[in-house]
């Protein structure tokens, strides 16, 4: 007899547990990455322009610049979502390189649930665990998410969007519909 938490077991507190301790590991194996590099690692070109962009404007502006002038560009041929995370990143937490270290930590770490989720839903728990063990450790990972780069919050997105199809096809509501697109 194999003792292992069946499906069901899998539900509630203990999703929101695994989510909750991934994320905290997935965190703590990044520093390990930086700290390995002697806190040395290129930052994505997207974060000079937001830099700039964050030093001379205000929250106020950003905001105008968006929803009054449409500018969702922001000036940079970026991602929109990059680069608004940096801006709003040097804006609030300073114009230091470990601002935007931490900020790549945390938002790359947000994967690493989102991800469990995708795969427990697609297949099953251990496989879902073993396959975000991997993730969690893979150095292009670790080091794309650490620089933010202009992918990582293209992958988010597109892990989230998995999850909500995923929900929407095993009879979710047409909200699900409506966040996978």
């Amino acid at each position: 007899s194999r003792s292992h938490m069946s499906k069901s077991e899998w539900k509630g507190p203990w999703l929101l547990v695994t989510g909750a301790a991934l994320f905290i590991v997935a965190c703590a194996v990044k520093w390990y990455y930086l700290a390995q590099q002697h806190y040395y690692i290129r930052l994505s070109d997207e974060a000079f322009g937001a830099y700039d962009f964050a030093g001379a404007a205000e929250l106020g502006t950003l905001l105008k610049r968006i929803f009054l002038s449409c500018d969702y560009t922001l000036g940079s041929c970026r991602p929109f979502f990059t680069n608004l995370l940096y801006i709003l990143t040097f804006n609030k937490f300073g114009y230091e390189p470990q601002a935007a270290f931490t900020m790549g930590i945390l938002v790359g770490s947000l994967l690493i649930p989102l991800y469990f989720l995708a795969v427990r839903a697609l297949v099953n728990a251990e496989v879902a665990l073993a396959a975000t063990a991997i993730l969690m450790w893979m150095t292009n990972y670790v080091y794309q998410s650490i620089a933010l780069t202009t992918i990582l919050p293209g992958v988010l997105f597109i892990t989230g969007a998995l999850l909500a199809a995923i929900h929407y096809h095993r009879g979710g509501g047409a909200g699900y519909l409506y966040l996978s697109g």
